[in-house]
């Protein structure tokens, strides 16, 4: 369960076809799962890549590598009548983004997804963002989808176990008030506080949302320029104060 943003920062002079961009990821846990490792950087093949990890299954919901590119996980919460059966056999969702952080774009990533077998795991979609294309994966548990654009624009994805179509409207809604619209210069604060946003009277549909059996537990921001690829993570929620994790890269696209 999660809410992720992303919106364009300032272009810069380092590419001339390389959009920055800032991606933000509230994380939402039942309380009683340990809290994440904090961010370290770890090769995967010729590629650096800055990554959490969970240390219930060792693998993680959010990573970004050198070449700049960033992948984020949502669970994908289907209606009860559409939703397939949980398996014994199911590997964990987590171990996915390690697989491709050795990509060096979000259409490598994509493609290094025919190894990938959507009845192996529990529904997700996977966001990719690499500065040129925005990729994004979705598995229902038995087929898998993929498409790639070109897209800059601001755009929030939401999942929540009280089913994904039930969190997405008011949170998207939300967004578009805030973010859209903005200049890229504005985008920082303005995505800052959507993510630290709760409405008093429904916490449970909030972007960083409580009810008793889950809630928002970290948010991590991830931001890439020309230059560099930074990743900052918070160990609790965004609205309350805390210690900011943070570890960055050069950016090294060409290698």
């Amino acid at each position: 369960m999660c809410t992720v943003s992303i919106v364009a920062l300032p272009a810069d002079s380092a590419a001339a076809d390389f959009l920055p961009y800032r991606m933000a990821c509230n994380r939402d846990e039942s309380p009683a799962r340990p809290p994440a490792e904090p961010p370290t950087i770890e090769r995967f093949g010729r590629r650096q890549a800055i990554l959490p990890r969970d240390p219930s299954g060792g693998g993680t919901w959010i990573a970004a590598n050198d070449a700049g590119l960033t992948l984020t996980l949502l669970n994908h919460n289907l209606p009860p009548d559409r939703a397939p059966a949980p398996q014994p056999g199911w590997h964990s969702r987590g171990a996915i983004i390690p697989l491709l952080l050795g990509c060096d774009s979000a259409a490598a990533a994509l493609a290094a997804l025919d190894l990938f077998q959507p009845g192996d795991t529990a529904p997700f979609r996977l966001v990719m963002l690499d500065g040129r294309q925005r990729g994004l994966a979705v598995s229902d548990g038995r087929t898998l989808h993929r498409t790639c654009t070109q897209s800059s624009e601001p755009i929030v994805f939401a999942s929540s176990g009280l089913g994904d179509e039930r969190v997405a409207e008011p949170r998207e809604t939300l967004f578009a008030r805030q973010v859209a619209g903005l200049d890229p210069a504005a985008h920082p604060a303005a995505q800052d506080a959507f993510h630290r946003h709760s409405w008093p009277d429904a916490r449970h549909l909030s972007v960083c949302m409580w009810r008793p059996d889950a809630r928002t537990v970290s948010c991590t921001i991830v931001a890439v320029t020309g230059e560099r690829v930074t990743l900052r993570y918070l160990p609790v929620p965004p609205d309350q104060p805390g210690d900011w994790h943070e570890v960055s890269l050069a950016r090294n696209a060409g290698r």
